[in-house]
């Protein structure tokens, strides 16, 4: 359609009642809503002239007034209907999540009270069937005895041909459920002794294994108390035998001592002593100082000396020969392979003399369980990458025992990485100087989770042994992938062996998930 007033075409759109709808072009009122009813506006006659043009001004003014003030109007109700749908969609929303909560929780209550109603059903069931039985049976009876009374012998024998027959079914029927029921339970029994077979037999093998342990550190310390008593032994004798040389040496230069004075006091002339040649250098100048010792600086020599002189002089030599050995044997000690030995032995012996630490004080201290992760950081355990210190979540001092410098600390330490893994390990931290050395794992457990209908699989830990404990969580596990499934249930008083272990894999034996903690124990 075309405006009347200045032929501007336009579209006739829905208004709400009271409404106008104006040129877009000269601003004229085009049509309006009255009543529901949409009415155009056609002037009788148009006008040649307008009044004057400030008129036509104002009134374009209040019409684009009044155009502007409806546009606003109609943004704002815009505004308000599409805030209230937001809002509704959010109640709807608020509403569906807790009508799909409540859904579930009463899906959950319904499949719990359906369960409780198929137990119920089941049992309701056994009893209507055994009422049943019974009521069946007394009717019959009933009815057998109004027959004897009607149809006297020839219905008697009748029915009892009929007893007999069914007494007969359900005597054959029975007898094969026991007979059922006999190969059910040889075959539970055959199960449950071979089972008792393996149990025993591990059981075995680990007894005579503790006993080759135990007999073994008995050996290995009895061999070791046999060489240090025998190391004692022979550095008791070395120093007795030096001590009885020492002292006859003593008494010997004594006795010369006396022999040179006598010699001084008659005036005889001592016997000129030669070294030989073939003495060492060390031997030589011990000579030399212990010769220039004992004679005295105005003694004079003669060149014809005497035969007694001749023996003492012999005799003199010899102890001195025999004092310059003493003196380099203790200049050499250190490289001599007796003394090492000795050396050894008590450096052993003095290792094993460990006092006890009281760790109670030690753990409740925050600043030294503190310096303890930053020790430990860094450092490895047993299956468990280099430790970070954020992966420490707890440190439980067991014992402690110190030697000197060297201190030994037993520690439980929990381990959690980024990933979710979990391990509870034992460890025995050797510290030297107050600097941790390294860290010594004596037991390592892993928490892992055993799905409900999938299987979960892992390499163990090599060179260890392996001990199960489920929780008294039902799980199926196998140590290899052809490797026959085994049901377990176990405890942490009755953790569960493996052995042969190359692949373990798990899963749970009931509706839900089981945790499930394998320990490994480092073989020594």
């Amino acid at each position: 359609m075309f405006c009347s007033h200045c032929n501007t075409p336009f579209t006739i759109i829905p208004l709400e009642e009271g409404k106008s709808k104006f040129c877009e072009n000269c601003g004229q009122l085009i049509y309006k809503n009255e009543n529901g009813i949409i009415l155009t506006y056609q002037p009788e006659e148009v006008l040649m002239k307008q009044d004057n043009e400030h008129d036509l001004r104002e009134r374009i003014n209040r019409e684009k007034e009044t155009r502007f003030k409806e546009q606003l109007e109609r943004k704002e109700k815009e505004k308000e209907f599409r805030e209230r749908l937001e809002q509704e969609r959010l109640i709807r929303e608020q509403e569906e999540l807790e009508r799909k909560i409540k859904e579930k929780e009463e899906q959950d209550r319904l499949f719990q009270i359906q369960l409780e109603e198929e137990r119920r059903l089941k049992e309701r069931l056994l009893q209507i069937q055994q009422e049943k039985d019974r009521m069946e049976l007394e009717r019959y009876e009933s009815e057998l005895a109004e027959r004897e009374q009607k149809l006297r012998e020839q219905i008697i024998k009748e029915e009892e041909e009929k007893i007999q027959r069914t007494l007969a079914e359900r005597e054959l029927l029975f007898q094969q459920k026991l007979e059922a029921e006999k190969k059910e339970r040889e075959r539970l029994e055959k199960e449950l002794s071979l089972y008792e077979k393996q149990r025993m037999a591990l059981e075995e093998k680990l007894a005579l294994e503790k006993k080759h342990f135990e007999l073994t550190q008995k050996v290995r310390s009895a061999q070791e108390q046999e060489r240090l008593s025998f190391l004692e032994k022979e550095r008791k004798i070395k120093e007795n035998l030096l001590l009885a040389q020492l002292e006859n040496e003593k008494l010997e230069r004594e006795r010369l001592e006396r022999d040179l004075l006598k010699s001084k006091e008659t005036k005889t002339e001592p016997v000129l002593l030669t070294v030989a040649a073939e003495i060492p250098k060390i031997e030589e100048i011990s000579t030399v100082a212990a010769v220039s010792n004992e004679i005295p600086e105005n003694s004079s020599f003669s060149s014809a000396p005497l035969v007694s002189n001749k023996k003492t002089g012999r005799v003199i030599l010899s102890l001195l020969i025999l004092s310059g050995i003493l003196i380099t044997l203790f200049f050499l000690r250190n490289k001599l392979p007796f003394f090492n030995k000795k050396t050894e032995a008590l450096t052993v012996a003095t290792n094993n003399l460990f006092t006890s630490i009281d760790v109670t004080s030690k753990n409740a201290d925050e600043a030294f369980i503190e310096q303890l992760k930053s020790d430990i950081n860094g450092k490895e355990i047993l299956s468990w990458n280099p430790v970070n210190q954020g992966e420490i979540k707890e440190i439980t001092l067991l014992s402690g025992s110190q030697n000197g410098q060297q201190i030994n600390y037993d520690a439980a330490i929990s381990l959690e990485d980024k990933t979710g893994t979990k391990a509870k390990t034992e460890t025995i931290l050797h510290f030297e100087n107050n600097a941790l050395q390294r860290i010594e794992t004596t037991k390592i457990t892993y928490i892992n989770i055993a799905p409900v209908r999938a299987w979960f699989s892992f390499a163990p830990v090599p060179n260890c042994t392996i001990t199960v404990n489920t929780n008294n969580n039902p799980i199926q596990l196998k140590t290899c992938d052809e490797c026959a499934i085994q049901k377990m249930v176990s405890d942490s008083n009755n953790p569960v062996a493996l052995t042969n272990a190359s692949k373990i894999s798990i899963k749970s034996d009931n509706r839900y998930d089981g945790l499930v903690e394998f320990t490994y124990v480092p073989v020594k």
